[in-house]
């Protein structure tokens, strides 16, 4: 059996370590144990785990060719079992920095039989007879849990045939080479000069594999070993694409002892020798003369103005240079930093802290955000994508492409911005206009009537709709029923209200209150009831209420506060990426379990529970001019009031 070992631009990914390990057997009771090799990634190394590769290799080997092995079946599987406990007691002493970001292989040959266990993002594959089959396809293991003894959870073994070819790869290289369809000719490369051949094949590629890193690890079987073959060495080849040939250094051996002398110049030679100089251009005599003549000062000063420009531009770029590798170093410092923090945040993920991960990968981002730097801008850009797609996991966002489209209202000059659900119909309304436009979500039909009353808000309340008029300070009921409304103090200036049960709810922010109307049909006037113990600041930044029990104010920059009897309970801080900037309405209710939220500079409706933990985001490139949203009583269909457009979406 041959083995080559290939290694492309290591050094590209400072953060990364690549090593492969290739054994042959030794003596007479390790032939019976054939070869072993084994190959691994270390994603975001941290200096505790910069041995973490060999030293799994080494636990591997070690247990493998054990005396007391004479089976290669039983010596991998206590092999592999060792490589398990290994990163077991890692875990007891809670180091687990290398979960998520070990990526590794091991494979032994034994005569025909072959066997391979691996973990994480590294493929073993089989070329024979022109296909490439993925052995290691079942021994895929997404899902480790920390402190997980099982790593490597399974062994996979099969039967070998001479001129097959085993191959390992990290993944970058798998996936460069899957691309342009490289593997492909894997599966017809001859026996001979292999390592020449695949030089050979990937060299009209050497452009785009500067890019890449990783490991390629080719094990060909040009023969099927028997037990107790003679020992011969293999041979192995380890080099980087692409490089340039490099001359080798040439150094002259001192000889002890050896002097030189310049030789001296024979008596009876002139010490002064005069060589006739020919000019064949007066000009350059003419120029000499003036340049060293006593009247040629202001020559020389021209010249001396020159050579000191040219000194003073020469030290300029050396100080520009310098200054740019001093800022380069400070980016690249800054980047490290934020790569620290962005494992630690995996770390935590992995061990199922999901918010503290959170809050981590988000500064991480918002550090990337501020880091411009040419030299590592595409580092910097390819990692802000890894985040966001952690963040858009972790904070459950759905981007819907094509939301559903129940109607468009074809009226230019009807400008509506409140949207309300009741009895299986849908009501779209504008303050300032009297037009009102039904949609009938069973029928799927539209109408319109015309109001005979200004408003500036409304509210549903089964089963009818109330109006607020705030100049008037009175509602108007049903059909046109006008209530008036006590004023519970001269400055009340309500900016918002909303229903429940036998009560209207009133949200006077300016004036840091709630103020309760309890309505009954048939009243002519209802008087009020200062809901708040007291007026409260915190109120004062509220855009919108809602009730289910408790109240439940959001505030401008989005934080939650929860009332209940009249008093403060809690100010929930959503963790909510990306954070909730500029919310314009809250919903819930009795019958809802979570809290619906509309952001529109973020063209989503957001969902959480009601301890402020993400449960959906639904956001639409579509949903780019949000006035107002309803949820339906059972909480599975969000209408959204988008400029003129009525859409829906089905939840959870």
């Amino acid at each position: 059996m041959k083995i080559f070992e290939f290694y492309f631009n290591p050094k590209k990914q400072p953060h990364t370590k690549y090593e492969s390990f290739c054994y042959e057997p030794a003596n007479a009771e390790e032939k019976r144990l054939g070869y072993l090799c084994a190959a691994g990634e270390l994603t975001n190394i941290l200096p505790t785990n910069a041995r973490l590769l060999r030293e799994l290799a080494v636990a591997i080997r070690t247990v493998y060719y054990s005396p007391s092995h004479a089976d290669p079946a039983i010596a991998a599987q206590n092999a592999m079992r060792a490589a398990n406990s290994h990163l077991a007691a890692l875990g007891k002493k809670e180091n687990i920095s290398w979960l998520g970001n070990l990526h590794f292989a091991a494979v032994s040959v034994a005569g025909d039989l072959v066997q391979l266990s691996k973990a994480g993002n590294i493929k073993v594959l089989l070329a024979r007879d022109g296909q490439m089959l993925d052995i290691g396809a079942d021994l895929e293991n997404p899902n480790l849990t920390p402190y997980s003894t099982r790593v490597f959870p399974n062994l996979v073994e099969g039967k070998l045939l001479a001129q097959d070819k085993i191959i390992i790869l990290t993944k970058e290289i798998f996936q460069f080479f899957d691309a342009l369809g490289v593997l492909r000719a894997f599966t017809h490369l001859p026996t001979g000069n292999e390592h020449k051949k695949v030089k050979e094949l990937l060299r009209p590629y050497e452009k785009q594999l500067k890019d890449y890193s990783g490991i390629f690890v080719l094990l060909v079987m040009d023969k099927i070993a028997s037990a107790g073959a003679k020992k011969r060495e293999f041979p192995r080849v380890s080099f980087s694409i692409p490089s340039l040939p490099r001359l080798p250094a040439v150094k002259l051996p001192a000889i002890k002892g050896l002097k030189i002398k310049p030789p001296s110049l024979p008596t009876g030679i002139p010490t002064k020798i005069s060589i006739p100089v020919r000019v064949s251009s007066p000009n350059i005599l003419s120029f000499l003369h003036q340049l060293f003549s006593p009247e040629s000062n202001e020559s020389r000063k021209k010249i001396f103005l020159v050579f000191a420009f040219l000194l003073v531009l020469v030290l300029g770029i050396s100080i520009a240079k310098i200054q740019d590798k001093r800022t380069n170093d400070a980016a690249e410092n800054k980047f490290l930093a934020i790569q620290q923090k962005m494992w630690q945040a995996e770390s935590l993920l992995i061990a199922q802290k999901e918010s503290e991960a959170n809050i981590l990968f988000q500064e991480s981002l918002e550090e990337l955000n501020g880091l411009d730097n040419a030299a590592i801008r595409n580092r910097v850009e390819k990692t802000r994508k890894e985040v966001e797609e952690k963040l858009t996991a972790i904070n459950k966002v759905e981007n819907v492409g094509d939301p559903a489209l129940e109607f468009t209202i074809e009226n230019p000059d009807f400008s509506p911005s409140i949207i309300l659900a009741l009895q299986g119909s849908l009501y779209v309304l504008a303050p300032s206009q009297p037009t009102m436009y039904i949609w009938d979500t069973q029928k799927q039909e539209s109408s319109q009537t015309d109001l005979q009353w200004s408003f500036d808000a409304a509210v549903d309340y089964d089963p009818f709709l109330i109006f607020y008029d705030k100049k008037q300070n009175n509602i108007i009921a049903g059909d046109g029923e006008v209530i008036a409304l006590k004023l519970p103090y001269p400055e009340f200036a309500p900016n918002t209200f909303t229903s429940f049960m036998s009560g209207l709810y009133f949200l006077d922010a300016p004036n840091g209150n709630i103020v309760r109307y309890p309505f009954f049909e048939g009243q002519t006037e209802l008087a009020p009831v200062v809901w708040t113990a007291a007026a409260d600041k915190s109120i004062k930044d509220g855009v919108s209420l809602a009730i289910d029990g408790s109240i439940w104010i959001l505030s401008q920059e989005g934080s939650i506060l929860r009332y209940r009897g009249g008093k403060w309970q809690e100010t929930i801080q959503t963790t909510l990426w990306p954070k909730l900037s500029h919310p314009a309405k809250i919903i819930t209710g009795s019958t809802l379990p979570y809290l619906y939220i509309l952001d529109p500079p973020e063209n989503r409706i957001v969902i959480l529970d009601k301890r402020g933990n993400a449960v959906k985001q639904y956001r639409s490139e579509k949903l780019n001019k949000l006035k107002d949203f309803t949820v339906t009583s059972d909480g599975k269909t969000i209408y959204l009031l988008n400029s003129t457009e009525i859409y829906s979406l089905s939840v959870l």
